[in-house]
């Protein structure tokens, strides 16, 4: 972001992780808010974060616990919270609402603003041209193929499962320059694993070890219509190195989205 961006809250609902929580977050490059409208007796249970967190309560009392201390906050009252320290909190009998900075901005929290929708027929113009920017594969776009992940009605991300005549491949996955190293292209990555049509998931791509961290694993020469794209199109594009990749979803016995050592608050 490079400009001056005014949010309404009912732009800015985060996914709640805790009971009884329901959160709001507007973050930049390098911070990040957090509004919080807690029921009584709410719960954050012990966790750490690599971000350090400075949170002020505006309604009710919060109650943090760390180094077997613990310091209950009214309206107005402050605390600062170093990056990795371990801690918890409550709330009272009473309702509560508390605002947190953060700094560096939050990843997971980035994700919870991220929505993963079907492409529309509108959103093609939006892809193709970071498609076209990106150097990525533009054969046979289709936006029935394509998934986004939005924040409002802002496209961030995209990614799509092509069709070829014997296999499908996961491919065209995207993230627009200000929104990268932030987890979005791993959400979507996950979620076209997720619903993929067939057990063996393929990709081509020269970035060999970062979908190694996901399972892929390198294949020669690998389907017919895949070694062909290979010469044909990764070629042309200047991807140098590109090999083609499998995923078996069989073989995977974990949860592919599961990141729940962070919490809030």
């Amino acid at each position: 972001m490079n400009k001056i961006e005014v949010y309404r809250k009912s732009a800015l609902p985060l996914k709640p992780d805790v009971s009884g929580a329901q959160m709001w977050a507007v973050g930049l490059k390098k911070t990040m808010l957090t509004y919080f409208e807690l029921e009584p007796n709410t719960k954050f249970p012990e966790h750490s974060h690599e971000a350090e967190q400075i949170t002020m309560v505006l309604e009710g009392e919060l109650t943090f616990t760390y180094d077997g201390k613990e310091a209950t906050l009214k309206a107005g009252d402050v605390i600062a919270i170093p990056s990795n320290t371990v801690h918890s909190a409550y709330t009272g009998s009473l309702c509560g609402k508390a605002v947190d900075a953060w700094s560096p901005p939050r990843k997971d929290f980035f994700n919870k603003m991220v929505d993963i929708r079907p492409s529309t027929p509108d959103d093609m113009l939006f892809i193709k041209k970071c498609i076209e920017r990106f150097r990525l594969d533009d054969e046979d776009l289709d936006y029935r193929q394509f998934v986004v992940a939005a924040e409002s009605k802002e496209i961030v991300g995209f990614g799509r499962i092509r069709p070829h005549e014997e296999v499908y491949e996961l491919g065209c996955v995207g993230v627009v320059e200000d929104r990268r190293n932030q987890g979005i292209g791993k959400m979507i990555i996950e979620h076209l694993i997720n619903n993929f049509p067939t057990n063996e998931v393929y990709i081509t791509t020269d970035l060999i070890e970062y979908f190694e961290k996901f399972g892929f694993k390198k294949i020669a020469p690998g389907p017919k219509e895949l070694a062909e794209k290979l010469e044909r199109v990764c070629k042309s594009k200047c991807r140098e190195g590109a090999v083609a990749m499998v995923f078996n979803r069989k073989e995977y016995s974990g949860p592919l989205c599961q990141d729940k050592k962070t919490m809030c608050i």
